[in-house]
């Protein structure tokens, strides 16, 4: 019998980043934006790779940040962000 793989949420990993990179900056029409807020900008600032490893190196992770993996290996991203109500009742 061969045993499953664990779906952990964990912080970001330095080995996380090339995946995380290629799915904000080199899939167009990425499937992740299908569910994320219809509140936020869909078009990012391009940043190369290394521009991205030194911004990510550079900022410490935010614990309202998770990275979902299988076995260990990055397959997906959860965040949180609130806001302070001005109107809408947030």
């Amino acid at each position: 019998m061969s045993r499953l793989s664990a779906l952990s949420v964990r912080s970001r990993l330095p080995q996380d980043l090339p995946t995380l990179y290629r799915w904000m900056y080199t899939e167009q029409n990425p499937e992740w934006q299908r569910w994320d807020g219809p509140y936020f900008d869909k078009e990012c600032p391009f940043l190369s790779f290394e521009a991205y490893t030194e911004r990510a190196d550079a900022s410490p992770w935010n614990e309202d940040q998770q990275i979902v993996a299988l076995g260990g290996e990055c397959i997906g991203f959860l965040s949180r962000f609130e806001e302070a109500p001005s109107g809408g009742g947030w």
